[in-house]
């Protein structure tokens, strides 16, 4: 559950392809479904199954371990972690072996960064009715 209800207000499909729309809109995004996920409830799920959980993990580590016990893919959570590793990435400003972060992530031949952005949504769109029919 995420605490700031305005994220979904704020959270929407580029109209534009700026580079800042589009990392406004992965860092929205972020907070909306990463640090939206509700850790507590992920932290019972996983110890009621008698999953190890080192205090220090995150709340998709666990998440991850949790579904691999109960026998799902992992890969079920890649854009979570593609997210992650965005979102890490316009917060510190780096690049990813010599490639700017908008290089990286058109790397996936989407051509621009509002497709991009598209593209993303719609693999959360997939991974989280996946979510939700494991999770229930």
């Amino acid at each position: 559950k995420s605490r700031d209800i305005s994220l979904i207000n704020k959270t929407h499909y580029l109209a534009t392809h700026a580079q800042k729309e589009w990392e406004d809109a992965i860092t929205h995004l972020y907070k909306l479904l990463v640090d939206g996920v509700n850790h507590k409830y992920i932290v019972k799920l996983s110890e009621e199954v008698g999953i190890a959980i080192d205090s220090k993990e995150s709340s998709l580590k666990i998440l991850s371990k949790y579904l691999v016990y109960k026998g799902y893919e992992q890969q079920l959570m890649n854009p979570f972690f593609k997210l992650t590793k965005l979102r890490s990435n316009i917060s510190a400003h780096v690049q990813s072996k010599g490639k700017s972060l908008v290089e990286e992530a058109l790397s996936d031949h989407s051509g621009s960064l509002a497709i991009h952005f598209s593209n993303l949504i719609q693999s959360f769109n997939q991974a989280i009715e996946e979510l939700d029919k494991i999770l229930k």
